[in-house]
């Protein structure tokens, strides 16, 4: 199994990350800088359009038009701090965007926390997902775990 890491690094007024990776399983990275917490959501750009057009689909009102999916990403960690999800990378166009409101209110990626992520095929690289050590359930309001988590890394 063949798996990448993409680090994207967050700071209070912009995404620094690669401008292309590879499809297949991806550990994304991130890292925030700054004294505000960052997302780095992931929203796939479908229907022929480019990120320009997804750019200007956002000046408009309403919902995100039907050509535009959550692709997945990695919630925010305290401010200085890491996160990561491994997630599979289709190929493509993606957007990273931080959805967190500033202090003042506006989002972030209104502020400058957004940037395009091209996902190029590959042969090379595997999809299969590592084996989870643990499980936990999501439901309305609650979490469920398979066991009690201990210290340490798990999956």
């Amino acid at each position: 199994m063949a798996r990448d890491t993409l680090t994207i690094t967050a700071t209070n007024a912009e995404f620094d990350a690669p401008d292309t990776v590879l499809a297949g399983l991806t550990t994304i990275r991130l890292v925030t800088r700054g004294d505000e917490p960052h997302q780095a959501a992931l929203l796939r750009i479908s229907g022929g359009k480019s990120y320009t057009d997804f750019l200007l689909a956002l000046r408009q009102p309403g919902a995100p038009p039907a050509w535009v999916s959550v692709a997945g990403g990695v919630n925010a960690p305290t401010p200085g701090g890491i996160a990561e999800a491994t997630m599979a990378l289709e190929p493509g166009t993606d957007a990273i965007l931080s959805f967190l409101p500033t202090r003042d209110g506006f989002p972030q990626l209104v502020k400058g926390l957004r940037r395009e992520l091209i996902v190029i095929p590959s042969r090379d690289r595997g999809t299969a997902e590592p084996v989870a050590t643990d499980t936990l359930t999501a439901s309305d309001y609650a979490f469920t775990n398979s066991a009690a988590i201990g210290a340490g890394r798990h999956r």
